[in-house]
């Protein structure tokens, strides 16, 4: 939840919200990120983003040396490679490593297992990020 001030009222009507769905039975832990806090413990900056730029360079680096001509930096073809890169990244081979995420972010203590990064299965690279 944002801790920023003025939200406060939608941060109740959110909460009781949530509250109202949660089945009986069912624990809900809410906890509020400090501001400033989200790049150490938000699973998506921790170890997402950093994969998700790892397979774009290695898309530009390809296109760069097999077609010179092509432009990767246009509007329309960078929405094309990182459409593209979503679209790779939702394959089911990846689930492992993105469950890495979680572990990375301190939300889980359980290691998903050994796996392949999207750029190394993609690309055949050598495996360097099979350890969170």
């Amino acid at each position: 939840m944002s801790t920023y001030p003025a939200a406060t009222h939608a941060r109740y009507m959110d909460y009781e919200n949530l509250v109202s769905e949660v089945p009986t039975g069912t624990e809900l832990k809410l906890m509020t990120i400090p501001s400033g806090a989200t790049s150490l413990c938000q699973p998506l900056d921790v170890y997402f983003f950093r994969l998700f730029k790892r397979f774009i360079r290695r898309i530009h680096e390809h296109v760069l040396q097999f077609l010179p001509d092509f432009n990767c930096f246009s509007r329309d073809n960078t929405l094309k490679v990182v459409s593209q890169t979503y679209r790779q990244f939702c394959a089911p081979v990846f689930r492992r490593c993105f469950a890495c995420a979680w572990m990375a972010a301190g939300y889980v203590d359980t290691h998903s297992g050994h796996f392949s990064t999207p750029a190394d299965y993609a690309f055949d690279e050598v495996p360097v990020d099979t350890s969170c």
